[in-house]
């Protein structure tokens, strides 16, 4: 070898070993995540509940009535189990019961309140089995929701000309009939709730009620599923949803979620758009596809369901439960991934819906080095560095 090339030669094991340090240098603490998401649904019967305080008499409130001691609201404002002031902005507030009668009258009866606005929410209604959870009689504005109707003649009575009443997101079952329209009772909204094994029938709609909005429920186990015999008709599914019906029969070819062909509640009576899948939907998704550092770096899953009422979460890191939670409403659910040390990482979050539907979704995170970027330009760049100070001092010889 002579002189040129093994000067060639020592100077190109110096650059390798500077190149090999400056490569030590560089500081590998950030980290990058890199994504793989894998998605799979199951299900299973678990339903979860609510409980919330007591009382073993009747509650009356009758907006007719005036005078001291008389069972209007202003009176149950006073017996501490209503807030509010009646208004749009302000309306009265019933929440937190647990009313069990032992079947000696309807837990809660609400009378003749046409112009006040009223909010029933989180209560469990117990009449009893000549009796209705909740009447509704000659009363407008109301709103009831997150509430459990059981065990009661009827869950929901709405009698007398009960108008632009709402109804949503309640677990009504075990009842003799789950929601009963009757006497001009129109304009309703029924939306979102879970009707389940009642034992005459689910939703009942006398001759005279009519132009009630009943859609995105759903009908589990019940005698008769709906019986519709308005004389001007209900409305029973919109441009894009119907109710789901455990006895539909029907397809769902094109795999969008509704039914290729009506639910029949009578002859003259159809859903046109019935939901075909009762189970939560899941689309998973993060907020940066390559995050480098470790500030602000989040999983975000979007649950999309009709019924979120009782809903629940549990979140998995590598088998091992990190956070539970008793709600996904407003349906989307975000766990920061900050200060993960390097590896593999699996989240998997399951959600249940209070009908017993459950889906669960799993996204895979491999932590590496942040500047594996930087490294890789460094080392083409310090080989292309050598080949060329070699080349030259080797033509230099």
């Amino acid at each position: 070898m002579n002189k040129n090339t093994k000067n060639a030669a020592k100077l190109s094991v110096f650059l390798s070993l500077t190149f090999i340090l400056l490569i030590s240098a560089i500081n590998l603490d950030n980290d990058k995540l890199i994504y793989k998401n894998a998605y799979e649904i199951d299900s299973n019967t678990e339903i979860k509940t609510a409980i919330t305080s007591d009382f073993t008499e009747p509650l009356i409130i009758d907006a007719f009535e005036t005078g001291i001691d008389t069972n209007n609201w202003t009176k149950a404002i006073n017996d501490g189990w209503v807030t509010g002031e009646g208004t749009k902005d302000n309306p009265y507030l019933i929440e937190n019961l647990f009313v069990d009668t032992n079947n000696i009258g309807t837990a809660l009866s609400i009378r003749n309140s046409k112009f006040d606005y009223f909010t029933i929410n989180n209560s469990i209604l117990v009449g009893g089995p000549d009796y209705s959870g909740l009447e509704l009689y000659n009363t407008n504005n109301g709103t009831v929701e997150n509430s459990t109707f059981k065990s009661n003649k009827y869950g929901i009575n709405l009698q007398a000309g009960s108008m632009q009443n709402s109804i949503s997101q309640n677990t009504i079952n075990g009842n003799s009939y789950g929601i009963y329209l009757s006497a001009m009772s129109m304009g309703n909204s029924i939306m979102g709730n879970g009707i389940i094994d009642n034992l005459v029938g689910g939703i009942f709609a006398e001759t005279t009620s009519s132009m009630n909005i009943i859609v995105m429920n759903y009908f589990l186990q019940n005698g008769i599923q709906a019986e519709d015999n308005s004389l001007t008709g209900n409305i029973w599914n919109s441009t894009m949803f119907g109710n789901f019906w455990d006895d539909y029969s029907g397809n769902d070819n094109d795999t969008d979620s509704i039914g290729d062909d009506p639910y029949t509640i009578n002859d003259d009576v159809k859903d046109f758009k019935p939901i075909f899948n009762y189970d939560p939907m899941i689309m998973p998704s993060m907020n940066h596809s390559n995050v480098v550092g470790s500030v602000d770096n989040f999983i975000n899953w979007t649950v999309m369901d009709m019924f979120y009422f009782n809903a629940s979460y549990e979140i998995y890191r590598n088998g091992a439960l990190i956070e539970e939670g008793n709600n996904w409403d407003p349906q989307e659910i975000e766990i920061s991934i900050d200060s993960l040390e390097v590896g593999p990482y699996n989240f998997t979050l399951k959600v249940y819906d209070g009908l017993g539907g459950v889906s669960t979704n799993q996204i895979d995170i491999s932590i590496i080095n942040s500047n594996i970027g930087l490294i890789i330009f460094v080392s083409v760049f310090g080989v292309l560095f050598l080949g060329i100070i070699t080349i030259v001092i080797l033509r230099r010889r």
